[in-house]
Parts: C-alpha cells; structure tokens; sequence
C-alpha cells in the first residue's frame, strides 16, 4: 500500500554514505565452489560487519518517522498534477494567444479519468484530492432524459457538487438511425404494432451518402431548453465559474430552445446564475438567430467577464447580430474571443453575394474599433481591414485612464483594399471574397493593416501580444501566409520599411527577431521556385518576396 511506504532520513542519503562490507572470497575470481562456503567464524564476522553498517544508516530509535499521508498537501497536489494533468486557475483569463478555456479543455479532460478513479481510495487525503479533479470539469448531453439522471446522480452524491467548476453541455442534433420501411414493416407485424408508430414523434429525415448506401437518421427529439438548463446549474452548481453551451452545426438546424413551452419567453427571464465568469458558445447559430436571445442571456449571467462565440459557418446575420451587441456591450466582460468564420473558403461565394447586395450591412471594422479599448483582450477571426486600427486609435485617445488592452489576436479572413472609403461603402470592396497570397493587391493591404495597427502601440502601453495572421488552408505556400507577431517588444513576421519606420516612432524599444527575405537560399542563375520556398513558417518575411509568387493575370 503507498499509505505504508516511508520517508526516512536514510533513505535519502547517497549511496556512498552506506558502507557494504565485501568479503574476501568475492575478490577472487578464480576460487573453486567449495571455497565460497562461509566458516562459523567467518559468519560471524559478517553478521557483525552488516549490523554495524545497518546501524549507520538507519534513524535513531527516539526519532520520528514521516508517513505518506503526513506530507503537506502541496506535494500530493504535485504528485497529483503528474496523473492528471496541471489545473488551470479559475482568474486565469486570456494573455498571449491563449484563452482560458483552452487551458481548462488541456487540464481537465483525460482519456482516462474512470480508471484513475480508483486512485481515490489510496488513502482519506487523496479522497477529495481525487474527486475534485475527475468533477471539476462535467460534460452533459443536452436531454431532458440525461438532466434528470444528473440530478439523481448529484442528490444521490451532494458531497460531489462543490467539485463542479465547469459545466460543458452539448445539445444533439441526430437522433437514433431510421428503420427502412421494409424493416419497420416486419418488425411492426412481428410486435403487433403498426410500423408509422416507431416514428410517429420523429422530426424529418436526413439523408447521408456513404458509397452505394443511404443512412437515414431521425433528427434528435426531447432536447432540453436553456431555461432547465439554467435552473439545474443554479440548483446543482452553486461553485460553478465556466459555463460551455454546444448548439451543434449542421445544415438547417433547429435552434435551441430558451423556454421549456413551445412559445416565446414573453417576458420570462431565464435563471439568474451569478457565479458563472467564463461563457463558452460553440454553434451560436443554434443558440442565438436575434440580438433578443443574446439579451436574455446575458441578463442571466450579470457577472460574466470572458465570452466565446464560435460560428461554425458564417452568417449575414451572424455579422448583424455581433454588430448589436458590440453597440451595447455589457460592461462586466472584459476578454472576448469572437470567431465569425473559419479558415476554409468554401463559404467565400456565399457571403460575397451577401456583401454585393443593396443591403450591405455597416462596417463591422469601425464598431469593433470602438469597443476593442475597453477590454483586455480580444481574439477575432473573420472579415477585419485598417479602418478597425483607425478607429482603435481614436477610442483608445479619449480613453482618459487609457486602455488596459493587453493582448489582440486578429486571424483576417479577407480585408479592404487599403484605398480611403467611407463607412457605408465599407464593405463593397470586399466583395470579391477571399483573395490569395498570389495577389500583390491583397498583400498590399495587409500591409496596410500592419501599419495602422503598430501606430496605436503608441497608445496602448500596456498591449504586450499583437497578432494578425492571415490564414488559408488552400495556400500555394502555406509558410508564405503574411503574418505579423509582437511578443513582449520582439517582432516576427511580415516586415518592409514603412511597417520598420512606424514601428521605431510609436515604439521604439520593439524590434524584428530577424530581417530576413522569407525564402530559401538563391542558386546562382538557376530560378527554381520549389527550392525557394520554405518549409518552417520563416521568422521574417519581406514584402517584396511576394513578387515570386505574384499573378500577373490577376486584377486584384
């Protein structure tokens, strides 16, 4: 048992501090076996020999000895941090790229945390040691059937509840796989039912292709409402801070529903839940379709100061709605990590029509420029050009006490040309959609971007981590995507003398880690572009590089 192993002030002495005693026999690698037997005299002169060493190394009688279970509690924490991976802190908010829920997604989940339940019968100190770690992080499907096997789980075991920190919970989307009518026929006759009853409360049927067969699958039924889910965290949960909400993604979902009655909340409020800090939205299309479901549940969660919103394709009106909430954003929350589309460019066609039509929806870059100053951090992915630093810049000036923004990651789907347009027409040029590294025009206006955003460091003192990254999965150099890096005054990435001359006036004390062209090492007269481009994402790119992989043909 480890509760019977102990630590003596022996055992922790070098091995040089216990004499062994050797006997002369062993010395004498040519001796016969019968010479290797010990004499009485000889026995007795080893016995001898080995108490006195063992007298040496062990304690003294009158000394005390630690036991396991008498070790301060920060070395089981160690000891325990070793299985189940370290435990992010609950104020560990957003700082240099990485948000707090992705420290919570790395510490608490653990492919296998029933096996390691056993550890909490090690002894009574591990007990709770153990259990805080398996239940801190809960994951619950979103039903109406598995909210009730929680609640009867948590009163069965209360002593478990103050454990919960985070709460992830995910609503289906696919119910159980359809019954062919052929098979539903023969499977009616043999139970005595009629074959429309086995799917007499299921929504429509969707159709997967996989080869030569069809999949049908029900569309999931008794999914549970935000408003239960909100009342079994306030009831359950009380110490509970990381709320996470899974809409699910996929095409003509149903949206989640906020009361548990089929009509609208008509004034209903959902359950206040004062505890929860940290709001993690992935699928938001399900969760939110209007600026009012963002309101009722932002009223429920008053102290609510870090917010992620995924949108796993991307929406018109997904862009509408986060334009009404940054008008009017709750001033409690102070990180933001915002994701309005995703890196792929399937999506590009759809939104450029969107963007061509009269109704262009206002410029998005001017109202996250106005709001950015007030937060800590801010990560944003999606469509994003200079007219956001220039606003930025002016907010952060009236700003009297200054903006306490330290970190701004921004992953730019596609952005303006760096021509002077006004707010209306803002959007128009980017119509066109996202535009590769091949155009000479787009690297022009990354540049741009560049600039504008190294002119606010001048009133940003306390910003510590800019990114801006371009990203393209379809790239014809992946390595080559324009991308600038500044990580505690040390720069990487894109660079030319405008972007070198505004970063020595609004911040001197910054400088590139390396000035280098971004490509591989030239061969006399030989131009082979494979050999020139590189492999690793390079430390420093300069502008002009791009010519190598410029087309011609192109407009833009």
């Amino acid at each position: 048992m480890i509760s019977a192993i102990s630590l003596r002030p022996g055992s922790v002495s070098p091995l040089a501090s216990a004499p062994v005693a050797v006997p002369e026999s062993a010395e004498k690698p040519n001796c016969s076996i019968s010479a290797n037997i010990i004499g009485q005299d000889d026995y007795q002169t080893l016995t001898s020999h080995i108490a006195a060493s063992e007298d040496q190394s062990h304690p003294l009688a009158g000394q005390s000895t630690i036991q396991f279970t008498e070790l301060p509690v920060e070395i089981h924490e160690v000891i325990l941090d070793q299985i189940f991976g370290k435990r992010a802190s609950l104020s560990n908010h957003s700082a240099h790229g990485q948000s707090s829920a992705q420290n919570w997604s790395k510490a608490l989940h653990h492919p296998r945390r029933k096996a390691l339940s056993d550890l909490a019968l090690t002894c009574r100190m591990w007990t709770g040691l153990v259990q805080s770690r398996i239940y801190r992080h809960i994951k619950i499907k979103g039903t109406n059937r598995e909210l009730i096997k929680c609640v009867w789980w948590f009163k069965r075991n209360p002593h478990l509840a103050p454990y919960v920190c985070h709460i992830e919970i995910w609503m289906p989307i696919w119910g159980n796989r359809a019954v062919r009518p052929n098979d539903a026929r023969s499977n009616a006759e043999q139970n005595g039912t009629h074959a429309t009853e086995h799917v007499v409360d299921m929504q429509t049927n969707h159709d997967h292709n996989h080869g030569d067969v069809i999949f049908r699958y029900h569309r999931a039924t008794g999914n549970t409402s935000l408003e239960e889910i909100f009342w079994l965290i306030q009831y359950l949960f009380p110490t509970a801070r990381v709320l996470t909400l899974e809409g699910g993604h996929c095409k003509n979902a149903p949206i989640v529903r906020h009361s548990r009655y089929r009509e609208a909340m008509n004034g209903r409020n959902l359950p206040v839940l004062g505890q929860i800090q940290t709001l993690i939205m992935r699928g938001a299309w399900n969760l939110m379709r209007q600026v009012d479901d963002w309101g009722n549940i932002s009223q429920a969660l008053p102290a609510l100061s870090e917010w992620h919103c995924d949108w796993v394709q991307p929406h018109l009106c997904a862009y509408l709605i986060m334009m009404s909430i940054f008008i009017d954003t709750p001033p409690t929350i102070r990180h933001i990590n915002l994701g309005l589309e995703e890196f792929s460019n399937a999506s590009n066609r759809l939104l450029s029509a969107l963007f061509r039509s009269q109704s262009a929806p206002p410029p998005i870059c001017t109202l996250l420029g106005e709001a950015i100053p007030r937060f800590e951090s801010f990560t944003y992915s999606g469509r994003v050009c200079w007219y956001l630093f220039k606003k930025l810049k002016e907010g952060a000036t009236e700003m009297e006490s200054g903006s306490p923004l330290r970190s701004l990651d921004l992953s730019v789907k596609t952005c303006c040309h760096n021509q002077k347009v006004d707010g209306l027409n803002h959007w128009t040029q980017t119509s066109y959609g996202t535009r590769p590294i091949t155009s000479i025009a787009f690297i022009r206006d990354f540049e741009a971007m560049v600039v504008k955003a190294i002119e606010c460091l001048s009133v940003l003192p306390a910003l510590e981590y800019l990114r801006i990254r371009f990203i393209n999965l379809d790239s014809s150099c992946p390595p080559l995507n324009p991308y600038f890096e500044l990580v505690n005054n040390e720069c990487t990435g894109l660079w030319s003398d405008d972007i070198l001359e505004a970063l020595r006036v609004n911040r001197p004390s910054a400088m590139f880690f390396a000035l280098t062209d971004g490509t591989g090492n030239e061969y006399d007269d030989q131009q082979m572009l494979g050999a020139l481009m590189p492999q690793p994402r390079p430390l420093g790119i300069q502008l002009n590089s791009y010519s190598l992989l410029a087309d011609t043909s192109s407009p833009y």
